[in-house]
């Protein structure tokens, strides 16, 4: 490989990786970069088997290492983007003898001038590739600021995804809990805002997947720790009151409402990207909400009107049972 051409791809390489990841850590609002999106897709699809399998332990594992890799990939390209650089000239790299060093003992250099201070075993020889020593270094220090500062962020946000999940959870386990338990509150008006304070958790959890994609690799290790499953239940259980209740006793608040138009955004942002392609809602029933002496229309005419909401049913439930927990929203 000639100078000229190892020297403008390393600058190539270079550029893309740190395109990839100023992209992905510091774009707010444009999710992951082109490199990453590939590396989340790739441990996506081979995760799919655990998946499959339930197997919450080592799907959880999956996820981690999934994330990991995408730090591992700008590391090693940063490396290989420098090696490649450094490549080029015949004299700008030499060993203690001031003679020439070889091609694996300039990538030596650029690895230990990316991490660490160097051992002085090799040196860059006049102003230009003093300069470039310099930038290898700052590179170096870049990159693994940003990657750390990331990893803390990610790992706060899932602490925090986590959370909106179990928080939702509390309104109960099944989408026929959760409206049971609405039907037998004392005081329906405080339950409406009760589910209407849900609606901030999920817009917030929204923004938090769009700022940074990987969330969904973080596996909760039970249903009540699984947005997808939370926010499934509870919007069946909404489409039970909406849709199940009698015209005249059905909560109609602008709360409700407000609910439903957060889990839109939060479907028009992970539906299309996650989600098991073959799994199908279930059918729901009105028995549990008409024993507690609610008013309930009849069962066909629930039935017709849940079929028009089969798409948004549909898209809920397989991102419910991409995480290995749809038998969850039985009930």
């Amino acid at each position: 490989m000639s100078a000229a051409i190892a020297i403008a791809a390393g600058t190539v390489l270079l550029v893309v990786m740190f395109v990839d990841l100023v992209w992905t850590t510091l774009g707010v609002s444009y999710g992951s970069g082109p490199l990453t999106r590939v590396v989340l897709g790739l441990g996506w699809r081979a995760a799919s088997p655990l998946r499959r399998r339930r197997a919450h332990g080592w799907q959880a594992a999956a996820g981690v290492t999934t994330v990991l890799a995408t730090l591992a990939l700008w590391v090693v390209l940063l490396w290989a983007a420098w090696s490649l650089i450094l490549l080029g000239p015949s004299r700008g790299i030499v060993d203690g003898a001031s003679a020439a060093a070889g091609g694996w003992d300039r990538a030596y250099f650029a690895g230990y001038s990316l991490f660490t201070l160097g051992n002085g075993e090799f040196r860059p020889e006049g102003a230009l590739w003093q300069m470039l020593t310099v930038l290898t270094a700052l590179s170096g220090l870049t990159i693994v600021s940003l990657a750390i500062a990331y990893l803390v962020l990610v790992a706060s946000a899932a602490a925090e995804r986590h959370a909106v999940a179990v928080q939702i959870s509390l309104l109960g386990s099944t989408p026929a809990e959760v409206a049971k338990a609405w039907a037998t509150a004392t005081d329906t008006a405080q339950f409406e805002a009760l589910v209407h304070s849900l609606a901030a958790p999920i817009v917030e959890l929204t923004q938090r997947h769009l700022t940074y994609p990987v969330l969904h690799f973080f596996h909760g290790p039970e249903p009540r720790s699984s947005p997808p499953v939370a926010i499934a239940i509870l919007d069946d259980a909404l489409t039970m009151l909406l849709l199940g209740v009698a015209l005249h006793a059905r909560p109609l608040g602008p709360g409700i409402q407000a609910v439903r138009r957060s889990i839109d955004d939060y479907l028009a942002m992970v539906a299309h990207n996650y989600g098991d392609d073959t799994h199908e809602p279930q059918p729901m029933a009105l028995d549990t909400l008409a024993a507690t002496g609610v008013p309930v229309v009849d069962q066909r005419e629930f039935d017709a009107a849940v079929e028009e909401l089969t798409p948004r049913r549909r898209a809920l439930y397989r991102l419910a049972a991409a995480e290995g927990f749809s038998t969850q929203l039985d009930g």
